[in-house]
C-alpha cells in the first residue's frame, strides 16, 4: 500500500496565521502608542463669588472642588497695570482656611487688600496651575 501526502491546504493555514500575527502586532503597537500619552489633570469646578469693598478684594468659595494653594489670581486694572498672585501666599486666606488641609475649600475667603482697587475696574481670572485652566473670570468695579 502506498501512502499519499496531501499538502494542498497548507498555504491557506500559513496565510491565516500570518494575517493573525500581523493583526496582533499592529494592535499591540497602537495600544502602546495610545496608552503611553500622559493623562491630563481634570479641571476643578468651583463656585466662586467675588466683590470689592473699599480697598479689599473678597472672593468666597461657595462650593465645588477645593482649590490648591498654588492656584493663581490674575488681576488686570483699568489703568493698564496687572499682577499675578497665588492664593497660598502672604496669608490671603482667612483664618478659618489655615486649619491644615492646605486647600481653599467651601466657606473660606480669599482676601486681598490693595490701594489700586479703589475707583478702578478690575478684571479677575482664577487659574488652576495643575490643569492650566481658567476656573473663574469676572470684572469688578471698585468704589
Amino acid at each position: 500500500m502506498k501512502l499519499r501526502i496531501n499538502d494542498e491546504a497548507v498555504s491557506e493555514i500559513v496565510g491565516t496565521v500570518l494575517l493573525l500575527a500581523m493583526a496582533i502586532c499592529l494592535f499591540s503597537i497602537l495600544s502602546i502608542i495610545i496608552l503611553s500619552y500622559p493623562i491630563s489633570a481634570s479641571t476643578p469646578s468651583a463656585d466662586l463669588v467675588g466683590t470689592i469693598e473699599g480697598d479689599c478684594l473678597l472672593i468666597e468659595h461657595r462650593g465645588g472642588t477645593p482649590l490648591r494653594l498654588d492656584t493663581k489670581v490674575l488681576l488686570t486694572y483699568s489703568n493698564g497695570a496687572s499682577e499675578s498672585i497665588r492664593i497660598g501666599e502672604n496669608n490671603y486666606l482667612d483664618n478659618d482656611s489655615k486649619d491644615g488641609d492646605n486647600l481653599w475649600g467651601i466657606g473660606e475667603w480669599f482676601i486681598y487688600q490693595n490701594d489700586n482697587l479703589i475707583n478702578q475696574t478690575v478684571s479677575i481670572s482664577i487659574v488652576d496651575v495643575e490643569s492650566n485652566c481658567v476656573i473663574m473670570t469676572g470684572s469688578f468695579q471698585g468704589t
